[in-house]
């Protein structure tokens, strides 16, 4: 039968041999294993499941950014590329999104982050038949919101996924690839529209496209991950974290860098559709490798630095490319300006890539604790949704009529938050999710997660003091 018995500083043999094994805990945890075993191994071929949801997502958020451009689309519905009409196809899919909160973080809490992936997967398959058998401009708007409802259950159970599954010390890098896989999605999606703008109904064959999914590769997902089943079952709450407050997802209001790509290309002077759909079929393998690169360096130059620095060169970039887009305009016979522009655009998209595209689902993941995570995710992504329909709805018309000018207010934006990361933002790189609790439970977190974590971050994470130890025997 089990006893518990107390042991207090007057028990100096018990006392150091619990010290000796938590100080053996915190060295193993400062151990950095082989990325090469064949459990890691294992482990890549769950994670890649989790990642195949950002490439869904990164499919389906961009093929509408090529499609725009393809002269077939236009003329079957009768829409000019930047336009209210056109506002309202790229917001519907957002408006969807912002829908389906109230029923991703349940669907995930009760039948777990598979039945969260799965659940998506089927709603984007009706979602991809609506737009690709749409009759009239009615039934695809219809679809574009079905196919934002399902997308936002992959992109909670996705990353929260990855996020918990990712072994402690390769944090980092293993959830920044998860939305890495996006650019893979939308290099797909770029190059099959460029593959079809000449045929006549080639529009419907990049949304047929969509049906390519993941469940397959579900069936070797394990169907309940350790953190969850302990939460879930109400188990012992070790990495219950306890924190002052809750950092959320800032809405990225930045344009959508693959949405928005065509009407900043129409806004450096270039008219032509092949060659809007060449530029736009560059830039995502572009991004792609700039997310990765960012992926790479989030343990080494941390959340925070990368963030910051991301937006600096945002702000920069688009205050040189506010006058390039005009004078590309108002001298089109300059092929210089037009071809700056363009470099510009590109910098733009490489820069926002590097640190936003890694860190946006993956930093809420990490200020969450277990039993929040799936609804603050959800929380996060309704907020995202909501600002990003506002962006895509607005951003044709604003193109349309103050063109170039409108990456003013973007660069306003950046200052904002700038200001919001720098003071209320924390530093999560070289901590487990259960030791972030003592930086949340700090006065002033931005503070506690600048300093180095040390062993009492080991007895803050326990629940422990070196005086008062609680041994099972």
């Amino acid at each position: 039968m089990a006893t518990e018995t107390k042991m207090s500083t007057d028990a100096p043999d018990h006392e150091e041999l619990v010290d000796q094994a938590i100080e053996l805990a915190y060295a193993n945890s400062e151990a950095r294993p082989s990325l090469w075993t064949w459990s890691m191994f294992r482990l890549y071929g769950c994670l890649l499941i989790g990642y195949l949801c950002a490439c869904t997502n990164g499919f389906d958020g961009s093929v509408m950014g090529g499609i725009n451009a393809m002269t077939s689309y236009q003329d079957y519905f009768h829409m000019v590329s930047a336009s209210s009409s056109t506002g309202i196809i790229f917001a519907i899919y957002n408006i969807g999104t912002a829908c389906a909160v109230l029923f991703v973080g349940p669907v995930n809490d009760h039948w777990g982050r598979r039945a969260g992936m799965w659940t998506g997967a089927a709603i984007v398959i009706i979602g991809t038949f609506l737009t690709a058998r749409a009759k009239d401009h009615g039934m695809f708007i219809a679809g574009r919101f079905v196919l934002g409802f399902g997308v936002c259950f992959l992109n909670v159970s996705g990353p929260v996924y990855v996020g918990e599954m990712a072994h402690p010390v390769w944090r980092g890098p293993l959830s920044g690839l998860y939305n890495c896989f996006w650019y893979i999605g939308s290099i797909v999606a770029a190059w099959v529209v460029y593959g079809t703008k000449y045929k006549a109904a080639g529009w419907r064959i990049p949304l047929y496209c969509q049906l390519i999914v993941m469940e397959k590769g579900m069936r070797i997902i394990p169907s309940l991950n350790f953190k969850w089943l302990k939460w879930n079952m109400r188990f012992p709450p070790m990495d219950q974290t306890r924190s002052s407050g809750i950092t959320e997802n800032s809405g990225k209001l930045e344009p959508n860098v693959t949405a928005c790509f065509v009407l900043m290309l129409e806004n450096a002077g270039i008219t032509s559709e092949s060659k809007k759909l060449l530029l736009n079929g560059i830039n995502a393998p572009l991004c792609f490798i700039a997310s990765i690169s960012g992926s790479m360096l989030l343990d080494k130059a941390g959340r925070r630095p990368l963030l910051m620095g991301s937006l600096l060169g945002c702000m920069v970039f688009f205050a040189i490319l506010t006058p390039l887009s005009k004078l590309a305009n108002t001298d089109p016979d300059n092929p210089a300006a037009a071809n700056s522009s363009i470099a510009f655009i590109y910098l733009f998209a490489i820069t926002f890539s590097t640190a936003w595209t890694p860190l946006s689902p993956m930093y809420v993941v990490e200020c969450l604790e277990t039993s929040t995570r799936a609804k603050g995710k959800s929380l996060a992504q309704f907020i995202t949704a909501c600002s990003s329909a506002v962006v895509s709805y607005s951003s044709g018309p604003a193109f349309q009529h103050i063109k170039y000018y409108f990456y003013i207010a973007f660069i306003g934006w950046d200052v904002v938050e700038l200001i919001v990361i720098y003071f209320f933002w924390p530093e999560t790189k070289d901590r487990t999710l259960e030791e972030l609790k003592e930086v949340f439970a700090a006065p002033n977190p931005v503070k506690k997660s600048l300093e180095p974590k040390n062993l009492q971050t080991v007895f803050n994470t326990l629940d422990m003091t070196k005086a008062h130890v609680t041994v099972t025997a």
